[in-house]
């Protein structure tokens, strides 16, 4: 059998889990928690809300956390992680720019920093970990800069938030040594957001006591593409600054069932249902490539990114969502496996007794569709289910790849191996 392990350093982890349902994660918004029990019952281990400055500290130097403890509290007693991002500014340290949120002064940085180290004392033994910000190399997260106001990724804004980073964390470090921090938050992984990368990384924030790089891996048509062309960068260049040590987080991403995919040739009924294909390959991916934990975005909307609409009713998404989850709990990946095809992905995993294998088969490159085909391996295949939960039936030792992932509880065979495809169509 030739199994390619799981890319990726050896490093402590910042949950305590190292299962899918442990590692993946989804958003919350206002009001979302109110039905914390569907995110749970969908299988996720992690959710990410914001923590506002200035809805924390509204009387200067006084810290209120009692609206997040009560979202913290009914996570923890799901056995949920929370992901808690930093963020916004707050008048009390002086004027705030109109249409923005940036911290460029330094009674601001100081100002927030003690708001974070507050944070970072409150939550010391609670399953907190923290992000500094939410995209601050965007315009509308951060500020339209005077040195080029029409412009996100600019030099200007990397070394203001570098700033603020470096400020930061040493305070956080200093009220709970042991707080997990992550800094970044790069919004889509492309030319120039690596440009603002390289910037704050000239600029020292590597060095500022940081656990892990957030990214949230925006613009691909596909999630197979975000470790071909965005991770792999992000690791190439934490080892050229000598900090391979540090993790990478996804803290966000997600794709519309709307014209980002039925434009690639889909029905609108299509892209609902392929939007739940690509969570699942999404948080896989991201559990092959080792990142710390992975968020879906999002729980709950009006438009299509939402794995339930505002009257909280189940999208596809979210059955596929629960699919994953009630598949591989209590599984442990054991790397991949390979067919001969670059696109073809079958991920094996184990509990110590029983083996299940998640295929599935990606566009190839400069394609817009996957390619169908079938495979024959010389595993036992005991049962199938599909994407949405639905038995499928087995036939023999072939296995039918699609853009839908597959959850096949398979036997190993001494000597087994995956074979070549036995048909393929488009």
């Amino acid at each position: 059998m030739k199994l390619l392990l799981n890319v990726g350093g050896t490093h402590p982890s910042a949950l305590s889990g190292d299962t899918v349902t442990d590692r993946t994660g989804v958003q919350f918004k206002n009001g979302d928690h109110a039905r914390i029990d569907l995110a749970e019952g969908a299988g996720f281990g992690v959710i990410r809300k914001g923590l506002y400055w200035s809805r924390v500290e509204k009387t200067y130097g006084q810290y209120d956390f009692a609206w997040f403890d009560e979202i913290v509290n009914q996570a923890k007693a799901r056995g949920m992680v929370v992901s808690a991002t930093l963020f916004g500014n707050n008048s009390l340290y002086g004027h705030v720019e109109e249409g923005a949120v940036a911290i460029v002064t330094e009674k601001g940085r100081q100002g927030f920093a003690k708001f974070a180290a507050a944070a970072a004392a409150h939550y010391a033994d609670e399953p907190v970990v923290f992000e500094i910000w939410n995209e601050p190399n965007l315009r509308q997260f951060w500020r339209a800069h005077p040195a080029n106001p029409n412009k996100s990724n600019i030099d200007a804004m990397a070394d203001e938030y570098t700033l603020l980073v470096r400020a930061v964390v040493p305070a956080m470090k200093a009220a709970n040594p042991d707080v997990f921090v992550s800094a970044g938050s790069i919004s889509a992984l492309w030319r120039e957001s690596f440009s603002w990368f390289d910037r704050t990384i000239q600029q020292g924030m590597l060095e500022s006591g940081i656990d892990a790089i957030s990214v949230h891996p925006y613009g691909f048509a596909w999630p197979e593409l975000a470790d071909v062309r965005g991770y792999s960068f992000v690791r190439q260049k934490l080892a050229a600054a000598g900090r391979s040590d540090l993790m990478i987080v996804n803290t966000e991403v997600g794709f519309p069932a709307t014209d980002w995919i039925s434009d690639r040739g889909y029905s609108h009924e299509e892209a609902r249902k392929l939007q739940g294909a690509l969570l699942i390959r999404q948080q896989l991916l991201d559990h092959l490539h080792k990142l710390e934990y992975s968020v879906w975005y999002e729980f709950r909307s009006s438009d299509t990114y939402g794995l339930i609409n505002n009257e909280f009713e189940l999208r596809p998404a979210y059955t596929a969502a629960k699919t994953m989850h009630n598949e591989l709990d209590g599984f442990r990946l054991v790397g991949r496996e390979t067919t001969g095809r670059q696109e073809d992905f079958l991920l094996l995993f184990t509990n110590g007794k029983e083996e299940k294998m998640v295929a599935w088969t990606s566009p190839p490159l400069l394609r817009n569709r996957a390619v169908p085909h079938t495979i024959k391996t010389d595993y036992e295949i005991l049962g199938v289910v599909d994407s949405f939960g639905r038995n499928v039936a087995v036939s023999g030792h072939t296995l039918d790849l699609s853009e839908y992932p597959i959850f096949v509880a398979v036997k190993s065979i001494a000597g087994g191996a995956v074979g070549r495809d036995q048909t393929s169509s488009d």
